[in-house]
């Protein structure tokens, strides 16, 4: 965005998972809301054209708003707090499968 204040470009996405996301909002939206309602990552993969690592990284950046997620996955996805738990489950389970350190 630019300011025309200021006269400087700056990100609205700066500081929160969106930052530097190659992949459209909507569709890492779409992702999280097929994850959390159960769909497991390969079948989501195959029903919106995208790679398996790119849903890990995904999944690894998240982890790392999980406040921030955790609020925008209630508050404007709708999700459950249930829900919520579960994804945040799933989350951790996958990174801890792949080596990876989901949260903390």
């Amino acid at each position: 965005m630019y300011c025309k204040e200021c006269k400087q470009i700056w990100g609205i996405t700066k500081g929160t998972f969106f930052y530097h996301l190659k992949s459209p909002v909507s569709l890492v939206l779409a992702v999280w809301w097929l994850l959390a309602e159960g769909m497991g990552v390969r079948a989501v993969c195959r029903t919106k054209g995208i790679s398996s690592d790119a849903v890990g990284e995904w999944m690894v950046k998240a982890a790392a708003h999980v406040k921030e997620v955790t609020i925008y996955l209630e508050r404007d996805m709708h999700l459950t707090q249930c829900q919520i738990d579960e994804f945040w489950s799933y989350i951790l389970k996958k990174s801890a499968r792949n080596g990876r350190r989901a949260c903390g």
